[in-house]
């Protein structure tokens, strides 16, 4: 017996986290993976990893030798190739349907009108179709892929300038247009454990996944429960999952649209953690839901008591690249509200301009009493990063 995972490089010690399994495990990943592969039975590299459907040939291969019992992907561009394999060797977990349903912008919406508010969207068959919708539902609109990720390839077109632009520069092969929502974007992160809703993070984008297009990171803060749409959000996402099929353990987050006339509406929603969430269940529970969740798929009981948090609220922040050479970053940064600090920016390194909302130089977690503290919070800290780090 054995578990599988697929994944470019997990980020977390596997073996340790599933030693109590006593299963072996396989690893099929990435051909440019360095790190440790202590721990596996098996470690198999692939070029261009990530679309490469003999990862998945391989993995039906492998299961006649190991008799795989676990699938686990962690990452958005795997959720689909590690359910198809699930569905071959009729192994439990995320099925290929429930992963469409994540994976696919269109198919998602399909699903999700029947329970909870989407915008108005329309397959791009030819380009034209872009001219069509605008004509019928006016500026402005969103074309973005169906199955994309970190928000690259997302475009606002707001003009007939944009449009032409978008046509002069973008090949619109398996994208969607839909009705751009006046909003604020507001966020649910989850954690399913055996069909039980049994842990959110609910927030607030102060910058959303599009600021890097304006050199800016991401940022996010967590409602506090006074707070009247904390509740409905909650009710949001019990609506939503009456419809969406989803797997026994997961995580998940989801994006929603408050508008300006008090509607919820979906953006989106993905069965896996969302960006940067560990952090925050790092300072609130003092665990990752990310290995949790895994703990989980391969049969493991979760004991936590998610009740019990620290009692702060918390807010995360990226700091993103410049299209200079980075000479000095700091090492810490000199705040007690600072929960963590995450580097991966190195000196010495020429960067670019951020091309999608994973690109950053570091992350940092915030704690407060209130949204409106940890957002003064949030500048103060950004305002000093910009001053200590040097460039030319």
């Amino acid at each position: 017996m054995a578990i599988l995972i697929v994944d470019s490089g997990p980020y977390t010690d596997i073996p340790l986290l599933l030693k109590e399994t006593k299963q072996e495990l396989v690893l099929l990943t990435d051909d440019k993976f360095t790190g440790s592969t202590e721990g596996y039975v098996y470690v198999e590299k692939f070029l261009n990893f990530e679309t490469n459907t003999n990862v998945i040939i391989r993995a039906l291969e492998l299961a006649k030798l190991y008799k795989f019992t676990s699938v686990i992907a962690f990452r958005e561009g795997y959720i689909l190739p590690a359910a198809i394999i699930r569905d071959r060797l009729g192994i439990p977990g995320q099925t290929g349907r429930s992963a469409l349903m994540f994976r696919d912008k269109l198919k998602m919406k399909e699903v999700a009108c029947h329970s909870v508010e989407v915008p108005v969207f329309q397959r791009i068959k030819h380009p034209i179709d872009v001219y069509d919708f605008i004509q019928k539902h006016n500026f402005p609109v969103v074309v973005k892929p169906i199955s994309g990720v970190t928000s690259s390839k997302t475009y606002v077109i707001r003009s007939y300038e944009d449009l032409a632009l978008l046509y002069q520069n973008v090949p619109l092969f398996d994208f969607e247009v839909e009705k751009y929502m006046e909003s604020t974007i507001y966020t649910v992160d989850g954690f399913i454990n055996n069909g039980e809703l049994v842990m959110t993070w609910i927030a607030r984008y102060v910058n959303d996944c599009l600021s890097f297009k304006e050199g800016k990171g991401v940022s996010r803060v967590e409602l506090e429960l006074s707070n009247p749409l904390s509740a409905r959000l909650y009710d949001f996402v019990k609506q939503l999952f009456k419809t969406m099929e989803l797997p026994y353990n997961t995580t998940f987050h989801l994006e929603v649209f408050h508008t300006l006339d008090d509607h919820l509406v979906l953006c989106e929603v993905a069965s896996r953690t969302g960006g940067n969430t560990d952090y925050i269940t790092q300072a609130a529970y003092n665990l990752s839901i990310t290995e949790v969740s895994i703990q989980a798929q391969c049969g493991l009981t979760i004991e936590t008591d998610w009740k019990k948090r620290n009692n702060m609220l918390f807010g995360y922040m990226t700091f993103p690249p410049k299209n200079k050479t980075l000479d000095y970053i700091p090492e810490s940064l000199p705040f007690p509200w600072v929960s963590s600090y995450t580097l991966r920016g190195k000196p010495g390194t020429t960067y670019k301009l951020a091309t999608n909302s994973a690109d950053r130089l570091a992350t940092a977690v915030i704690e407060g009493r209130s949204e409106e503290e940890i957002i003064a919070r949030m500048e103060e800290t950004n305002d000093w990063f910009n001053q200590h780090c040097k460039w030319r």
